[in-house]
């Protein structure tokens, strides 16, 4: 199935919306969701920084999710797994009761604390995993630098890949070991 056969755009709200679910997809850019939905989401572990219309999404997948997110009202719309924490450091090392996930996302608020997610992250992704950070370098967006993610990038050799949109310098980054991602679309 096309992509464009499989999603619609809901215009009060302004997301890509799942025709046969009605769900409304991960806030992504399209770009990178042209590829992303096609994935096979059953099982699959997945760590949320910041739940909510993507977290209904991937359990609507068959997708195991576990997540925290500072917001009480956006916690409790993704369901249960989810854990309110606003503190910084209770939030940012909330990934630490896990073990390994075939996906992490990075895309909470407050947006200050995400450069800090990634390390953690490193240390739960599995070796064919996938880490995804929503709002990668965009300008409107509070952290558009991200030094720590950068230098742990480098460090590890990891791949980088970033799909731009062109609303507001909207991008979202896919970050894997070697080839996992490519090689697990097929």
């Amino acid at each position: 199935m096309k992509f464009k056969d499989k999603v619609i755009y809901d215009s009060n709200s302004g997301i890509l919306c799942d025709v046969e679910t009605g769900l409304k997809l991960p806030w992504y850019t399209p770009s990178f969701l042209i590829e992303f939905v096609k994935r096979d989401f059953k099982g699959k572990r997945i760590f949320e920084w910041g739940c909510g219309n993507s977290t209904i999404w991937y359990k609507a997948q068959g997708a195991i999710v576990e997540g925290v997110d500072s917001n009480k009202e956006w916690a409790e719309l993704a369901g249960e797994n989810i854990k309110v924490e606003t503190e910084k450091q209770k939030y940012i090392g909330y990934i630490n009761n896990f073990d390994k996930f075939d996906i992490i996302v990075i895309d909470g608020d407050p947006v200050s604390y995400r450069d800090d997610c990634f390390h953690p992250a490193l240390r739960h992704i599995e070796d064919d995993g996938i880490i995804i950070i929503d709002n990668w370098e965009q300008p409107a967006v509070e952290l558009s630098k991200w030094p720590e993610t950068k230098k742990h990038i480098m460090r590890n050799e990891l791949i980088l890949t970033v799909y731009s949109w062109p609303i507001a310098g909207w991008q979202t980054a896919l970050i894997s070991k070697k080839d996992a991602y490519v090689n697990t679309i097929v």
